[in-house]
């Protein structure tokens, strides 16, 4: 049930209502009167769905094989500029191979050259070394016409074609700055060829931070002269975003057949809507989130509280900074067994330098007050007496005895559970004692010593005993006599 982070390849799959945009964008392609060069720029975030986008944009323009040539382009393929340029330039010929001979004828050989001239200037300008015979071809070639008469060759061949060739350049933030800037040059470079449009998916304002370190702040002044027209990826709505998740859980929870009780499905509907949903800017947070919890609810199965996990897990994917803090400052954040009050190692610390410890925490996680409000709601959730922590003038009344019955996180005795994902030696399985209890104590009697012995043989009988006395409702009290004796 791992899911990939795949971009959707149909419009079967689009979950997000991103099919009217993507048509827009096809049918102005297809449409368009002009044959100037013309570039497209789709902007948005990281696993906001570009690729998504540009894929069902694809299948609409495929459907228009008399009008379009689609050509996608992967610049990270190419490990310096000359090479980008030139196999970007060999692409193209290999593109109209398949077109009548008289374009073909036309377009090849000066083609060929164009490319070796820009891309042996390019080399040269990188000082790759072994490049004296592309410099002396180069050179030979400029010396029989310019770049600028070659460029108008190739227009007068292209303008004779009779289909648009679409050029895609997605996750080209995922490059270097100065392989950015390498793209954006192939492109001005062929940004006037007749009957070609580029459409380039990128995170415009991380690309502009990136290329404004090489033109002194104007980076997105850069943006400006290269894309002419600049589309904003629409946002993924978030109650389908937040249906997607709902489902996903209610599948995980399906398959590990984790039946929740009325209560239990309230506190998670409430969790997702209150703590989850308003975080959700993305669509690949949530096949993150979901791949997380396909792999940690099957481990701690039956061992500790559902709800607790799906909340803890969610803090690791989405607030990192603040799930490795619960963890490695651990004392903060449960009761002692034997005790409401709370169990510090800290102790002598005053509780106002607790609060202001934790509050610091969070203010330096998040970016908003309204961020910091929610996962301050999201960790008393979890951990109830930070209610109290955070609020002095309030009482949380927490029952220490009652987490622990709920094997819920702020209990001392399950909290290193959600972090190691196993029962650590020393500590009761659930599921092996529930498994004991039934085995044990049929008829409110033992009627297997070997099997007790072998079951309490790995444990600490103060454990043990304490477990008993929790589950006294359940038992018969004089049955827990040979553990107390």
């Amino acid at each position: 049930m791992i899911k990939s982070d795949a971009p959707i390849s149909n419009l079967k799959e689009d979950e997000f209502q991103r099919d009217s945009f993507a048509k827009q964008i096809s049918d102005l392609i297809i449409n368009r009167e002009s044959n100037d060069s013309f570039v497209i720029g789709i902007y948005g975030k990281w696993g906001e769905g570009k690729s998504s986008t540009i894929n069902l944009i694809k299948n609409k323009l495929e459907q228009e094989k008399d009008k379009t040539i689609i050509l996608p382009f992967n610049p990270w393929m190419f490990s310096n500029e000359g090479d980008l340029l030139t196999v970007f330039f060999k692409t193209i010929i290999n593109l109209f191979k398949n077109t009548p001979i008289s374009i073909k004828n036309k377009l090849g050989k000066k083609l060929d050259q164009y490319s070796d001239i820009i891309g042996g200037a390019a080399l040269t300008l990188f000082s790759i070394p072994g490049i004296s015979n592309i410099t002396s071809k180069v050179g030979k070639y400029l010396s029989q016409k310019s770049l600028d008469e070659r460029k108008i060759e190739i227009n007068e061949a292209l303008s004779t074609f009779d289909k648009k060739v679409v050029v895609i350049l997605d996750d080209i933030d995922r490059l270097s700055p100065n392989e950015i800037i390498a793209v954006f040059k192939l492109i001005k470079l062929t940004g006037d060829f007749k009957n070609f449009i580029y459409i380039v998916a990128f995170d415009n304002i991380l690309v502009g931070k990136l290329i404004s370190k090489h033109f002194e702040g104007e980076g997105d002044g850069y943006l400006e002269k290269i894309i002419q027209l600049p589309l904003k990826l629409p946002k993924a709505p978030k109650h389908l975003i937040l249906k997607q998740l709902t489902n996903s859980i209610d599948e995980i929870l399906k398959t590990n057949k984790v039946v929740l009780s009325n209560d239990e499905r309230y506190r998670l509907d409430s969790a997702l809507t209150m703590f989850i949903a308003p975080c959700i800017d993305t669509p690949r947070i949530v096949i993150r989130y979901i791949n997380s919890l396909n792999f940690t609810i099957p481990l701690l199965l039956n061992e500790v509280n559902v709800i607790d996990l799906i909340l803890i897990e969610w803090i690791k994917v989405y607030y990192p900074e603040w799930y490795t803090f619960i963890r490695d400052e651990s004392n903060y954040f449960f009761y002692n067994k034997k005790s409401k009050d709370l169990f510090l190692s800290k102790i002598k610390i005053k509780e106002e330098n607790i609060k202001s410890e934790i509050e610091n925490k969070i203010s330096n996680i998040c970016e908003s007050s309204e961020s910091m409000e929610i996962l301050k709601r999201i960790s008393i959730e979890l951990f109830p007496h930070l209610k109290q922590t955070l609020d002095t003038s309030l009482n949380s009344n927490i029952d220490a005895q009652q987490l622990i019955k709920e094997q819920r996180i702020s209990s001392h005795d399950y909290f290193e559970r959600y972090f190691t994902y196993t029962v650590i030696k020393g500590q009761i399985s659930d599921v092996k004692y529930n498994s004991f209890l039934n085995e044990m104590f049929k008829d409110y009697g033992i009627s297997d010593k070997k099997k007790l012995t072998e079951f309490i043989d790995n444990l600490e009988i103060e454990n043990l005993t304490f477990k008993l006395q929790i589950s006294f409702k359940d038992i018969n009290l004089e049955s827990i006599k040979p553990f107390v004796l």
